[in-house]
């Protein structure tokens, strides 16, 4: 007989699952664009970045990073969006409603305190648990064995309530007959399950959503909860719901039966060592009349399109599954409910036998509809074939959507990318063109040098004369009062020594400066035509 008993588990999602890690994306890890988050680090900012960017960066960090620096950053961030977006990490869909409360108050204040002083809005979206290497979600096996645990202590207590003063622990310690400081009593140490790995290749393994308060109860609707009056909000990145077949786990229970009975008093009793058939019967039995309630409940807020579906489902996959405990329903991860981690029977919640209000993740802040429960997957249990078919049709319509989503985006950051390259190489062009234009004017100006080094004095000055004049032309300041005519002037008063030749010149040089400033006409430009005359011969 083998003494571990190992079941291959594969994972459906059936509602949005968040599962809390402690870290959040911050509106300095992320920019979003067209409803969907592109994560960024620290070495997509420094090569994504253009070098002006980079510059302001260096300047808002510089001292110690204030409010106004956060807002400062956050927006230059959100200016230079397609840059961050090239060099993403990975990216993920964001509700329309998170999309556009992301565009109004990036760089912003979100609110003023009593005494006038700003309170920055950060946008922090809280991330679910992830692979620290892929960046994708991930369920851990310690919240599938929570969630079977309060299955498990259920179906021991059978609906009676707490005794007086009993604790949590000491709650489980009776039902399950161990003490804390006897834990290898513990049954559940003889069932283990690994964190999930992702299957299926599937294209959307995220998303963010808000997670907001309503009331349980039709008959109070129109209220609002004291979180809708403070408007209180969770931005929550979640594993989408629907998603088939997503994630696998292994379950193993070690099987004791055979070992030496006079270790009995250090294992768990025979009748709390389960099978997977009793955990699939427990888990089932817990949590289905918890999901077909919650159904009822969330009536009002769920379309009636969503809720058919879930319906169908139910009757058509979960039914038969705990029929032939071929599978289980869990409830797991953040806003489960306090049904989902209390027993029956023992529950009691601030003096109620059922909560008032709950969470529900919602694609718009102050939603009315179009909501739906956190947390609830389906698990098979060493699948087959044979449920894959029935289980796609219920999850075709999200699977197309995802895909044409994923598609969508990858064509979208290939355009930029393709883009950006582009814009790379003009900007180099243009600096090799640049480049190629100072070294081009310096070797002009370093062979005029040499040039003028080889001419004579007289010679200098005509030419030094005709610079002035390409000069002053170029820069329209050629004028009859400027410094070329005063110039001519000096030199055609000093050339009369000068030797023939650089008299033409200057002769040929003067009469073209005077006849595009219009100064040989009238008495005086006789004058200066004689003149020119007189120094040629």
């Amino acid at each position: 007989m083998k003494f571990l008993r190992e079941h291959r588990l594969l994972i459906t999602t059936v509602t949005p699952i968040h599962i809390g890690c402690g870290e959040d994306y911050t509106p300095t890890d992320y920019v979003i664009d067209e409803n969907t988050l592109f994560a960024v680090d620290s070495v997509a900012v420094a090569d994504g970045l253009p070098q002006v960017a980079h510059k302001k960066l260096r300047e808002m960090l510089k001292g110690t990073v204030r409010d106004d620096a956060l807002k400062q950053i956050q927006k230059l961030f959100y200016e230079q969006r397609e840059s961050l977006m090239a060099k993403a990490t990975h990216y993920l869909p964001v509700a329309k409603g998170v999309a556009h409360l992301y565009e109004d108050r990036i760089g912003s204040v979100a609110q003023r305190q009593e005494n006038g002083n700003n309170v920055i809005n950060k946008l922090e979206i809280e991330r679910t648990l992830y692979n620290p290497i892929s960046q994708r979600p991930i369920i851990p096996g310690s919240s599938l064995k929570g969630a079977i645990r309060t299955a498990l202590l259920d179906l021991i207590n059978e609906g009676r309530p707490a005794r007086l003063n009993e604790t949590n622990h000491k709650l489980q310690e009776r039902l399950f007959e161990y003490q804390m400081g006897k834990l290898e009593k513990d049954p559940m140490r003889l069932i283990n399950l690994a964190d999930t790995k992702e299957v299926g290749g599937h294209t959307k393994t995220s998303e963010i959503r808000f997670a907001i308060n309503r009331f349980r109860r039709a008959s109070v609707q129109g209220n609002r909860t004291k979180a809708e009056d403070k408007g209180l909000y969770q931005l929550l990145e979640t594993i989408p719901e629907l998603t088939l077949r997503a994630y696998e786990s292994r379950l193993t229970i070690q099987d004791i039966s055979q070992l030496n009975q006079r270790d009995n008093d250090k294992l768990p009793k025979a009748e709390l060592r389960w099978t997977i058939q009793d955990i699939a019967c427990a888990c089932n039995q817990f949590y289905l009349p918890q999901l077909q309630k919650e159904l009822e409940i969330v009536a009002n807020y769920v379309t009636s399109d969503w809720k058919s579906r879930m319906c169908k489902l139910i009757d058509e996959v979960i039914v038969p599954l705990k029929e032939s405990n071929k599978g289980m329903l869990l409830r797991v991860g953040r806003h489960s409910g306090a049904e989902a981690v209390t027993l029956n029977g023992v529950r009691n919640i601030k003096n109620e036998s059922q909560p008032r209000t709950f969470w529900l993740a919602a694609e718009e802040q102050n939603a009315s509809s179009k909501m739906v429960p956190f947390g609830w997957l389906l698990i098979e249990i060493d699948p087959t074939d044979d449920l894959h078919s029935m289980l796609e049709e219920f999850t075709r319509q999200s699977s197309e959507a995802d895909r044409r989503w994923l598609k969508s985006q990858q064509d979208r950051v290939k355009a930029i990318q393709a883009r950006l390259r582009q814009q790379e190489q003009d900007e180099k062009e243009k600096v090799r063109r640049q480049e190629q234009a100072r070294l081009a004017k310096e070797k002009e100006e370093q062979e005029r040098q040499a040039h003028l080094a080889s001419m004579t004095e007289e010679q200098r000055a005509v030419e030094e004369l005709k610079s002035w004049t390409e000069e002053d032309r170029a820069k329209q300041e050629l004028k009859p009062q400027g410094r070329v005519p005063c110039r001519l002037n000096e030199l055609l008063n000093k050339a009369t020594d000068w030797p023939i030749e650089s008299r033409v010149a200057l002769c040929d040089l003067a009469e073209n400066i005077y006849r595009e400033l219009g100064m040989l006409k009238g008495k005086q430009g006789k004058d200066r035509k004689a003149r020119i005359q007189k120094l040629r011969e």
